[in-house]
């Protein structure tokens, strides 16, 4: 049972050449042996896709925790890992470059431990001084020793802020031109 296989040959335009088949041991060992048991009956090699799809809104939903087996690579809302020295340094230095937001959401981020430690090392004054512009980083401040009660509210020097708040409003007609620069 020889089979023979047609081509061109490369001088002769369209008269059909016939060449011999390439030499095998097995004739069933090539995937275009077309005496094989799955090409006989019918048999396919991948299956057909299905015609109508999963209608997302009758998926089933359930709850997964394959995100706690991934710890170290999802993030979280607080920064556990950071050094104290390294929060104050990101603080100050994001202060000035008066990225005044930024400091303060990457105060809030901080974890428990972490802020207490730099409390007393972070720059108080400078933060008043440089009101109104440095008021989110009071407010997360306030707002970070407010949720850690066990913190010192003297630190933050309340009555210095409230004089300097005074100093603002009693310098200008109208309280509304600093509050929208915080903003």
């Amino acid at each position: 049972d020889l089979r023979y296989f047609e081509g061109y040959p490369p001088h002769r335009s369209g008269a059909l050449m016939t060449l011999p088949p390439p030499p095998l041991t097995d004739p069933g060992a090539t995937w275009t042996s077309y005496q094989s048991e799955p090409a006989r009956q019918g048999e396919r090699f991948k299956p057909e896709r299905s015609r109508h799809g999963v209608n997302v809104q009758k998926m089933q939903w359930r709850n997964s925790n394959w995100v706690d087996g991934f710890p170290e690579m999802v993030s979280s809302m607080t920064i556990a890992d950071v050094s104290p020295r390294f929060a104050v340094k990101r603080i100050i230095l994001l202060y000035e470059n008066a990225q005044y937001r930024e400091a303060a959401n990457f105060i809030n981020r901080l974890s428990h431990g972490t802020f207490k430690t730099i409390l007393n090392q972070l720059p108080i004054d400078m933060f008043i001084e440089a009101m109104p512009h440095s008021v989110s980083i009071l407010e997360a401040l306030y707002a970070k020793v407010f949720l850690s009660s066990d913190c010192g509210i003297k630190v933050l020097r309340p009555e210095s802020v409230l004089m300097q708040l005074v100093k603002l409003f009693a310098g200008t007609g109208s309280p509304e031109r600093w509050l929208g620069s915080a903003r």
